[in-house]
């Protein structure tokens, strides 16, 4: 009787834990309950960049104002334009800790033969986060890449409450020219935002070649339409040649709520209403005017694609010494002791004389 009991006990606890993991590997992909582990960078105001170790997205950035925002999502060709790997998220990264407020991937995502590896580094004392996404072509062919920065499997935090609160041009269309925006969840600009003001940095130069939007499409293909539009991505298109590397950098900046409120357990005081508005505006602008890749190599710089950087400065060239080799200087004093010798005969002949 005694293993009768245990024996259904048994079965009971194993169809549960069928059950659950059958039901998690049919979950539909795209947005949803995530088993990835979260891991906390930290950020100058007191919230945190709740990382996803996976996708490398920030979960909620602290008080809603994000929903996965930050991931990658690619499609690779052939020289001939056939698909080799269809839309597919950037995923099963492997990311872990470097430092305080560091992350690097682990394991590489490979499509068809390009992979992708991320770093990500907050940077102290601000309140961005910066992406470092490397783009490998070990295929030993061309390939042609189209690639989306944000909303690949999420999108930001103010839902259908996003609303444009600034841009590169200064107006409040996001188009290819632009190369940085601020969002809010309010029309207004002297409205309290109740979601922390986001914004995101993307180029110096107009390098997105479209700015889709994941929400609720494909950003690869599905144009961004505006306010109401979480989905905020900008996408790139570039052709690699085997063995090239290229990287994609992107700054994200996250504010305060102007409600109060809490974040990550961090209580807010309230801010005056437009004040986390304007600091995000300044703040991402700074961002392109001076962006920070300082721990970047001189060779990293030279594959950044959407980023037009300063030649790192050169070396004064070696002034050039003139040297003797071996023989010159044997030939020298050959010379000077024939000399010496030819002198000291003419001193003695002419004491003959």
């Amino acid at each position: 009787m005694k293993f009768s009991r245990l024996a259904s006990l048994i079965l009971v606890v194993a169809f549960g834990a069928a059950v659950s993991i059958s039901a998690h590997a049919a979950q539909a992909p795209g947005k949803g309950p995530r088993t990835a582990a979260l891991i906390n960078l930290p950020s100058a105001n007191g919230y945190v960049w709740d990382i996803d170790d996976s996708e490398g997205y920030a979960n909620d950035g602290s008080h809603d104002a994000f929903d996965l925002y930050g991931g990658l999502r690619i499609e690779v060709k052939d020289a001939s334009n056939a698909t080799l790997q269809a839309s597919a998220v950037v995923a099963n990264l492997a990311l872990t800790m470097a430092g305080t407020n560091r992350m690097v991937t682990t394991t590489p995502f490979v499509a068809a033969g390009v992979s992708v590896s991320r770093r990500l580094y907050a940077i102290p004392g601000t309140n961005l986060l910066r992406y470092v996404d490397t783009l490998t072509n070990t295929s030993g062919a061309a390939r042609k890449v189209r690639i989306a920065f944000g909303g690949a499997n999420g999108d930001l935090g103010s839902d259908n409450n996003t609303h444009v609160a600034g841009t590169s041009s200064g107006d409040l269309l996001i188009t290819t020219a632009d190369n940085w925006m601020v969002s809010t969840d309010q029309a207004l600009a002297t409205a309290a935002v109740d979601d922390p003001p986001v914004g995101v940095a993307w180029s110096n130069r107009a390098a997105a070649s479209f700015i889709g939007s994941g929400d609720p499409g494909d950003p690869l293909f599905a144009a961004f339409a505006g306010d109401g539009d979480d989905g905020f991505s900008p996408v790139y298109d570039f052709t690699m040649n085997p063995g090239e590397v290229k990287i994609l950098a992107h700054f994200v900046y996250r504010g305060l709520s102007e409600n109060g409120g809490s974040g990550e357990g961090r209580a807010v005081a309230p801010a005056a209403a437009g004040a986390e508005r304007l600091l995000a505006l300044s703040t991402i602008a700074a961002v392109v005017a001076a962006p920070d890749f300082t721990d970047l190599t001189t060779q990293e710089k030279a594959m950044v694609y959407n980023w037009t950087l300063a030649a790192a400065a050169q070396p004064a060239p070696a002034v050039a010494v003139p040297t003797l080799d071996e023989a010159v200087l044997a030939t020298v004093a050959l010379l000077l002791a024939i000399s010496a010798l030819i002198a000291t005969r003419r001193r003695r002949g002419s004491k003959l004389a």
